[in-house]
């Protein structure tokens, strides 16, 4: 399906540009599709996004520089169809930290298996500060992913999942300004478990009592 919106400052509704938009499952996971980001008018379309149960539905989340990070989660979407969100932005003042001197810089990365080294495409990636989220992003189809705009001179932590796998953190992550801070997330595959009927035979030896 279809996934359409405009992105609008929540207190004046203009729209806003270069908005970044992503778009993940319920529980946090990737759906291999790459961050959005809408034109001048602020609209953004999201195209192929898998089909939604009732249990399971999308959630999408949008973050611009100046604003505090939004979602809207219950997304429904049904194949062949276009489902319309609607996304607000709050302005929020920006906080400067005396070693950045108000600069930014950025966070990149790759995602990949513990076990065999390959990456985790659709991985979804949360960058937070002081248990705040700041950043949503999913890693490429190379398991690659970029985190920009964050203010420089602070620690970071940054944590990837992906269904499958245990979530793997890194916390204390510094970012320069005007420059890019790399990581890499390594994701142990959960472990799978085994049904079946476990029998045991037993030979019996003959009674030679009297």
């Amino acid at each position: 399906g279809t996934v359409t919106g405009v992105v609008t400052d929540a207190v004046t509704g203009a729209p806003i540009k270069d908005a970044g938009v992503t778009i993940s499952s319920w529980g946090g996971g990737g759906l291999g599709i790459g961050t959005i980001h809408t034109g001048s008018d602020g609209v953004f379309v999201i195209t192929g996004v898998p089909a939604t149960s009732a249990e399971w539905p999308h959630r999408v989340s949008v973050g611009a520089s100046g604003y505090q990070w939004a979602s809207v989660t219950g997304i429904m979407v049904a194949g062949g169809r276009t489902t319309t969100v609607p996304s607000k932005l709050s302005a929020t003042a920006a906080i400067t930290s005396q070693a950045g001197g108000g600069r930014q810089g950025s966070l990149s990365g790759r995602v990949v298996d513990a076990m065999t080294g390959a990456a985790i495409s659709g991985a979804h990636v949360t960058v937070k500060h002081h248990g705040t989220v700041l950043r949503e992003v999913i890693a490429d189809a190379s398991g690659l992913f970029r985190a920009a705009g964050l203010d420089a001179g602070q620690a970071y932590g940054v944590t990837a999942t992906s269904p499958g796998y245990v979530a793997s953190s890194l916390d204390g992550v510094s970012v320069a300004a005007d420059s890019v801070s790399s990581v890499r997330l390594a994701l142990v595959p959960q472990h799978g478990t085994v049904s079946g009927t476990v029998s045991e035979r037993l030979s019996a030896a003959p009674d030679k009592r009297p």
